[in-house]
């Protein structure tokens, strides 16, 4: 649906269900994204995935991006693959393969992930009201 709306010009972005990308995620073997936090909350998932940078369609938005400091910390790691051109496409398929079927892999990207992302075992509405009755 968000393809078909684009391709007849809208190109509002919306934010999906969490539960939808959860279920995506756990059903795929990799992902291959532009610059998206969709590449950490693959690596929550222990999928391995590629990062496509247009660098050669000198997009604005994503060469703003690139510069963020999250991002640099994950280009920086072992646990990711960008592709800058079309030419290093194949390279990071074969990428995906060799590490979609790696458990160990997958195990110390998840564990990579939480430098990022921290779990709670409480869910955030009750983490929520917990400090709102401390403030009283």
């Amino acid at each position: 649906d968000y393809l078909h709306r684009i391709n007849k010009g809208n190109q509002t972005k919306e934010l999906k269900d969490p539960n939808l990308v959860h279920d995506i995620l756990g059903n795929v073997d990799a992902v291959i994204s532009p610059l998206s936090t969709i590449l950490i909350e693959a690596a929550l998932h222990g999928k391995p995935s590629i990062c496509v940078l247009p660098y050669e369609d000198k997009a604005e938005h994503f060469m703003n991006d690139v510069t963020l400091i999250h991002f640099k910390d994950i280009f920086n790691s072992k646990y990711f693959k960008t592709i800058t051109n079309t030419d290093d496409f194949e390279k990071g398929c074969k990428f995906l393969l060799l590490k979609s079927q790696d458990i160990e892999f997958s195990v110390n990207l998840r564990k990579f992930a939480e430098f990022f992302v921290l779990s709670h075992k409480k869910k955030y509405k009750d983490r929520i009201c917990d400090f709102v009755e401390k403030l009283n």
